[in-house]
């Protein structure tokens, strides 16, 4: 590090005045240094009536400097003051300005207790082997800076909001609300450890960034569903009622899901979803609850999710007497991993699709706007509606199942005797499937179905082993 040159940058940025300010502040002691990494350096600089000491950072390969007072100048005095100090102390051989019996800083002392952390503070004096604290017993106002006798304090802008925070209660097992506050205040930078933050008397790094409770996924015993629960986070050491965990070496206020209380009362204790719930649990439950926090899924019965697949409508027909039912629904995947049950994903496969909630909207208006059809509600067709929906069906979808298939229209009845001499029968045939639909071969249909469905009023006939016949012009005429 060239410091002569950082060292003589500033002093050109500074005014006469400006430069006159700092060696003052540095004569008097008011620069300690905070931490040093390889190319940065940070110091405090305290100025009399002044309730933040502003932190002044240094880079001296780059030559380059800034302070948290936010000065227009080129450099302040700030600045200037730290330069100084870094200077008589590195001729002194130590790497940063040393805090000494004429400066004092505050301390921040946890301890555990059967209620949750003991917070408190302490004025710190001194370093190292003359290190002394003696307990905060005022408020952190400038009145009662100047009642420190013969000592310098080096207050931050996280030591005046955190005095803030605690408002009459100075000390203590502090509510959770308050202890999370103060712990974000208080976390280093880099996770590098604080001597002023100390548990059971021991230095212990801070962490602003909030604990929240993760979310495990497992089998549930008692059936073949799933069992979804909160559960500590596995970084977690301890836990402290009042807002606080300890993960490892590292003291982390907790912080909150985001959810309603019913929701994590209930999370508490488990929530358990059927095994036919699966498709819903993941694609809508569980990433619902990763906005929130971490979700482990440790089931071995949960199917996965992946692939890359499509929604599409699929039709199951099925035949009822003289009638065509068709059943339209939604589906992922060739073959079908996967249908819809309204908004409910129905796993059919070990492999759950990621739901496009948008292509599905899409089919179903498409479905409504063509067939007047929904997905999920079956549509019964009349006979001679049927022969013609096949092929409107097929351009729309898949078609599952044979029974659309006994719908197509046949030849022209024909009658035909069969007896014996003594018994007589009569039947009818038709000629074979007109237009060359249908089945190949010829079909019979018996005399009292014909009569049957003439006496109805009916057009058509169904034939025995599949389609329908018109029945004669004439018979039509006289129904």
């Amino acid at each position: 590090m060239d410091d002569d040159l950082l060292f003589a940058a500033v002093r050109r940025a500074c005014s006469p005045r400006t430069w006159s300010r700092g060696v003052e502040l540095a004569r008097a002691g008011a620069v300690i240094g905070e931490r040093q990494d390889d190319d940065e350096l940070v110091l405090r600089v305290a100025v009399p009536g002044v309730a933040v000491a502003p932190e002044v950072t240094l880079w001296p390969d780059e030559v380059e400097w800034d302070c948290e007072c936010q000065s227009r100048q080129g450099a302040c005095f700030h600045v200037a003051a730290a330069v100084i100090a870094l200077k008589r102390a590195r001729e002194a051989g130590d790497a940063l300005p040393q805090a000494s019996a004429r400066t004092a800083r505050v301390g921040y002392r946890f301890r555990r207790t059967p209620e949750g952390l003991h917070f408190d503070r302490v004025l710190v004096r001194g370093d190292g082997d003359e290190l002394e604290e003696t307990p905060l017993e005022e408020r952190l106002t400038v009145s009662s800076r100047k009642r420190i006798a013969g000592a310098t304090l080096f207050t931050s802008a996280a030591d005046m909001t955190i005095e803030v925070v605690l408002g009459v209660r100075q000390r203590g097992v502090l509510p959770v609300k308050t202890t999370r506050a103060i712990l974000k205040q208080l976390a280093t930078p880099n996770g590098e450890r604080s001597a002023d933050v100390c548990l059971d008397g021991a230095p212990v790094m801070v962490g602003a960034e909030p604990v929240r409770p993760h979310i495990k996924v497992a089998d549930d015993r008692k059936t073949d569903g799933f069992v979804v629960k909160l559960v500590l986070d596995p970084a977690v050491t301890e836990r402290f009622a009042n807002g606080a965990v300890l993960c490892g070496e590292t003291l982390r206020p907790t912080g909150s899901l985001g959810l309603e209380k019913d929701q994590i009362r209930r999370l508490r204790a488990g929530i358990r979803y059927p095994r036919d719930q699966a498709a819903g649990l993941l694609s809508d439950v569980l990433p619902y609850l990763e906005k929130h926090t971490t979700v482990h899924r440790v089931s071995k019965r949960l199917p996965r999710p992946g692939g890359d697949y499509r929604p599409r409508i699929t039709f199951e027909t099925q035949r009822k007497d003289d009638q065509l039912a068709v059943l339209p629904t939604i589906v992922y995947g060739d073959p079908a991993i996967a249908r819809l049950d309204g908004q409910r994903l129905v796993p059919l496969a070990k492999i759950i699709p990621e739901r496009d909630r948008d292509a599905e909207e899409l089919l179903r208006g498409r479905l409504r706007r063509r067939l007047d059809m929904m997905p999920g509600r079956p549509v019964i067709y009349a006979a001679e509606e049927a022969m013609t929906i096949s092929e409107r069906l097929a351009a729309f979808g898949e078609l599952r199942g044979d029974a659309h298939r006994e719908f197509y229209r046949a030849g022209a009845l024909t009658p035909r005797i069969v007896g014996d001499g003594r018994k007589v029968a009569i039947t009818f045939e038709a000629e074979g499937p007109a237009g060359g639909g249908g089945d190949a071969g010829r079909r019979e249909v018996d005399a009292e179905q014909v009569i049957a469905a003439w006496e109805r009023g009916n057009g058509l006939v169904a034939l025995d082993g599949g389609g329908f016949a018109p029945l004669p012009a004439d018979w039509r005429a006289r129904s």
